[in-house]
């Protein structure tokens, strides 16, 4: 029944993605589809590394991924002038709560969590930027991702709560056959 679950939230966030879609959006949804399938194989493929990584402390897996990323885009960066009005103050919250802390929290989940809650856990992160961005940005949303929305919660608590699992009797068949 889990993977029931998470085909359900799977629905939902393509639900709640899809009215993003537009015309305007045709040009480069193959690519953005091919990159989104990659960057999800790779996640599942990190995730799988640090559930096997579960003696050492998140705080070191969190550094290794961003040392790793930081080596692979060194080549790419275009570095900018470092002068008195560069905001530094927005690099190191990006760098410290938005990276540092974020990770944290993510791989001491990740290595205490059953996999299909994690699973379960990770369609809730479109679903918080959807809201943060209706908070903050006041981008309106719309009914059909509203819909999108409660799928995907109401599959995360069908996942997390077991609901549907079979559970096995109190007595037993046995007992229940002579009771008749």
């Amino acid at each position: 029944m889990k993977w029931g679950w998470l085909l359900l939230a799977f629905g939902g966030l393509v639900i709640l993605l899809s009215s993003e879609l537009t015309p305007a959006h045709e040009e480069g949804l193959t690519t953005g589809v091919l990159l989104a399938l990659g960057a999800a194989f790779f996640y599942a493929l990190t995730a799988i590394i640090a559930r096997k990584l579960h003696p050492l402390p998140a705080q070191h897996i969190a550094f290794i991924q961003v040392l790793v990323g930081v080596v692979m885009l060194l080549p790419l960066v275009h570095a900018p002038e470092l002068t008195a009005s560069f905001p530094w103050r927005y690099l190191l919250i990006l760098g410290i709560v938005h990276t540092g802390i974020m990770y944290q929290l993510l791989y001491s989940a990740i290595q205490k969590l059953p996999t299909p809650v994690t699973g379960s856990l990770s369609f809730i992160y479109p679903l918080v930027a959807m809201v943060v961005d209706y908070l903050v940005f006041h981008h309106a949303l719309s009914a059909v991702q509203l819909l999108g929305g409660m799928l995907i919660l109401f599959a995360a608590a069908g996942n997390n709560l077991g609901w549907g699992e079979k559970k096995p009797r109190r007595g037993g068949v046995s007992e229940q056959s002579r009771a008749s």
